[in-house]
């Protein structure tokens, strides 16, 4: 999310929380297809591409 010059904390803070949205949605479609996996670590892999590296997606 841009952090935009006029950009107060609420209106920063609407923009995030309209992406966390969709990005929570996309993570829980993710989850229930059995598509990704969570590591011991707190890593999240996709299930179909073990051995693609560029399929791993990282968790902050």
């Amino acid at each position: 999310v841009p952090i935009l010059i006029d950009d107060t904390a609420e209106t920063l803070a609407a923009r995030v929380l309209t992406v966390e949205h969709q990005t929570y949605a996309a993570a829980l479609k993710l989850v229930a297809s059995g598509s990704v996996s969570m590591r011991a670590n707190g890593s999240v892999e996709r299930l179909a591409s073990k051995t693609d590296p560029a399929a791993r997606l990282i968790s902050a």
